[in-house]
């Protein structure tokens, strides 16, 4: 992927919106834990990451399939 949503860690479960210009994906923090992280597709590259809050985001790893 071109842009800064690649990193060196563990990125796992991306989900790109309906018409592909919003990505939420988890990466592996510093705690052991996956954090959610939003991306927008700006031209053909992707943004800077956003953090969601904790609100959303434990420091367990917790997972829900649906």
């Amino acid at each position: 992927m071109r842009g800064s949503v690649n990193t060196t860690k563990d990125d796992i479960s991306n989900n790109l919106s309906y018409n592909g210009t919003k990505m939420l994906y988890s990466v592996l923090n510093e705690n052991g834990n996956y954090d959610i992280y939003e991306a927008f597709l700006k031209g053909a590259d992707w943004t800077g990451s956003v953090n969601f809050s904790t609100n959303i985001n434990l420091n367990q790893t917790t997972f829900c399939i649906v």
